[in-house]
């Protein structure tokens, strides 16, 4: 179980902010032997009429992967992605969720199970049985 900053089959969207007066920008996706991934590389996609641009691509396999963009006025960036079973983002969510049951749990007082345990043996009946 591999715990990193992007979840294996979930897409990635990269954005890259172009050269002014580009009109070409290209992205090119290795993945993780460092490999071209030829199917999920290509033309970048103009936001608007800004100089933002962007692609998605999804990585399939644990590792690092990595992007190669360049614009048509020489600008360029590369960019690592660390890929992994679980993001990061959706671990520490879990973790809150299994806190927040555990003070439900707890009660207000802060009481452990133990001691809510030992609170509820000694709760003797007040009165006899009864069948309605």
């Amino acid at each position: 179980m591999s715990q990193r900053n992007y979840e294996k089959n979930d897409p990635i969207r990269v954005l890259y902010r172009a050269v002014p007066g580009s009109t070409a920008v290209n992205m090119d996706v290795y993945d993780e032997t460092d490999t071209l991934d030829a199917g999920q590389s290509g033309a970048m996609a103009q936001i608007g009429v800004s100089d933002r641009w962007q692609m998605t691509f999804t990585p399939d396999e644990n590792g690092n992967w990595s992007v190669s963009i360049t614009d048509d006025k020489g600008g360029n960036v590369i960019k690592d992605y660390a890929v992994g079973d679980y993001n990061v983002d959706s671990v520490g969510a879990g973790v809150a969720s299994v806190d927040a049951k555990i003070d439900a749990i707890q009660g207000g007082d802060g009481d452990t199970l133990e001691t809510l345990s030992d609170q509820i043996d000694g709760i003797s009946p007040t009165s006899a049985p009864m069948i309605g």
